[in-house]
């Protein structure tokens, strides 16, 4: 009986099958880099236009959208390593990479928890909160923030058991904090706790607000048939709008990191590694974090698609007008 050669399992054929879908890994790395620089200078371009958000929310969006272009921008020069699998360029470069890639990640999740506490506060303060959280105090909370995560990490690394040597570059192509470490186990559980902590507040505090805008928006409701005011109308479908766009950006990003902590805290606790693979699908699950928002706020926010395609319609004249302008100038020639 002849076996069909798709058909056919074989211990060659699944190495090469898993070489198959570990280059397809790297391929869609290179995917979400293009995705978060594209999709994120749209954000920093589109967000400062929405007027149905608080400033301190723009402040909190953007200043997201800026970490997030930073992480792209350190990953694009790992992706030639990551074809190669070896780090091509010099040390110290590597352990700058692996630095500012975990500093810009853990911004992010900081920022996430600042603008969740931020709608929070909007909703059940509405009235004194914005008059309270400014552009400028945002700003200096945001700067604050960075400022003591990035002397908190270098004193974590400094006085880690290998001092700088703990970032190296990663068997999924890309310089890191190499969290397996056994002497780096009481600071990765400890991430895993605040990542675990701030989704279990996170969805608290969303279903409160949850309840809350619904409470809002009825009454709004009843005031409209009462008094007749068609706009308040409109605030209470700006409310849920903005409340729904914060919370799936903040539940998403929680997700595309638990799976990867979970791995490196398996690691760090009973010293064998998890599998090359798993770590490598946990690893760019995380990338991908980094670029979706601008599909969510697209799907779920109507002023943003507005402004967005505002935008490419401008840009579209504006290259129309710079081909009509160079056809004419040959013509004369």
């Amino acid at each position: 009986m002849t076996t069909l050669p798709f058909l056919a399992t074989s211990e060659s054929n699944a190495v090469n099958g898993t070489a198959f879908i570990e280059v397809d890994l790297k391929w869609l790395m290179v995917a979400s880099v293009i995705l978060s620089f594209i999709g994120n200078c749209i954000n920093i371009v589109v967000i400062p236009q929405l007027h149905e958000i608080s400033t301190s929310s723009r402040v909190l969006f953007i200043s997201r959208s800026s970490f997030e272009l930073v992480v792209a921008s350190l990953y694009a020069p790992s992706i030639h390593p990551a074809f190669v699998g070896q780090w091509v360029y010099s040390e110290w470069s590597c352990k700058l990479v692996g630095f500012l890639l975990v500093y810009s990640f853990g911004m992010i999740e900081v920022i996430v928890v600042l603008t969740t506490a931020d709608r929070f506060f909007i909703i059940y303060e509405p009235f004194s909160y914005p008059l309270r959280a400014t552009r400028s105090l945002t700003i200096i909370t945001v700067v604050a923030a960075s400022v003591f995560f990035c002397l908190f990490q270098i004193v974590l690394y400094q006085t880690a058991g290998d001092s700088w040597n703990i970032i190296r570059f990663r068997e999924y192509g890309v310089c890191m904090v190499d969290y397996s470490e056994p002497y780096f186990a009481p600071y990765t559980i400890a991430a895993m706790l605040f990542i675990l902590c701030s989704a279990a507040i996170i969805v608290f505090v969303y279903v409160k607000m949850t309840c809350t805008v619904r409470k809002h928006v009825r009454q709004i409701g009843i005031q409209n048939q009462v008094i007749g005011q068609p706009h308040r109308a409109m605030e209470g479908a700006a409310l849920i709008r903005s409340t729904a766009v914060s919370c799936v950006t903040a539940g998403l990003f929680i997700i595309s990191w638990v799976p990867y902590s979970i791995c490196e805290v398996i690691t760090a606790v009973s010293g064998r590694p998890v599998s090359k693979f798993t770590l490598t699908v946990t690893a760019r699950l995380t990338l991908c974090s980094t670029w979706f928002n601008v599909f969510i706020y697209s799907l779920l926010n109507r002023e943003f698609r507005r402004i967005l395609m505002k935008a490419v319609r401008k840009a579209k004249d504006r290259v129309i007008d710079q081909v009509s302008t160079s056809s004419v100038g040959l013509a004369e020639v």
